[in-house]
């Protein structure tokens, strides 16, 4: 089975950083990642509105988190997806055109839950790849039409998708912040899927 690894070129899509109105819970944000880290404090959800993912990353790093955020993580990590997914047609096709491919989050920020570091660090550890399961579970479900009304299925952002692929590379990838420590990133490490 052929293997989507990289979430950059024509698979930018796929990133929880790429940008795309997500509405959850009341709130309209510029991006999934955003729409996530908001989850770590409910309380200060208004905050991320508006943020690049970097910027959502930095801020949810230093707020309180909730008490049930290991409980809960993965499921608001499902939500916040299906959502991104539901409530943009154009990306939503994007993602079903992916069928017959496995979906894996290759990172090199330390991220072994949602996905597989391939950094030197990390080269003994195999990653759970949360975020790929769940986005080949979500291909599956469009596919089979379970996915067709949501709550939120009368919003459609599709025309606000930005097909731009680097449009958060070029502000993100110079320097990104994970566990508010800075690491850069090399493009090289990144080439465009065929």
């Amino acid at each position: 089975m052929e293997v989507i690894y990289k979430f950059f070129g024509r698979r930018r899509f796929l990133s929880n950083d790429y940008k795309t109105a997500v509405a959850y819970q009341g709130l309209t944000y510029e991006n999934a990642e955003s729409a996530f880290q908001a989850q770590k404090c409910v309380e200060r959800a208004y905050e991320f509105v508006g943020l690049r993912p970097n910027e959502a990353i930095v801020l949810g790093n230093t707020v309180e988190l909730r008490k049930d955020w290991d409980k809960v993580r993965d499921g608001v990590m499902y939500e916040i997806v299906r959502c991104k997914f539901v409530q943009n047609s154009k990306i939503r096709r994007m993602l079903v055109d992916t069928a017959g491919r496995e979906i894996v989050w290759s990172n090199f920020c330390h991220e072994n839950h949602f996905g597989d570091c391939s950094c030197e660090k990390c080269a003994d550890i195999k990653g759970e790849n949360l975020l790929g399961k769940i986005l080949m579970m979500l291909r599956q479900e469009f596919i089979d039409g379970f996915l067709t009304t949501s709550p939120h299925s009368a919003l459609d952002f599709s025309d606000n998708v930005d097909y731009r692929d680097d449009y958060y590379f070029n502000a993100f990838s110079k320097t990104a912040f994970v566990r508010n420590e800075p690491f850069a990133v090399n493009r090289a490490d990144y080439p465009d899927e065929e």
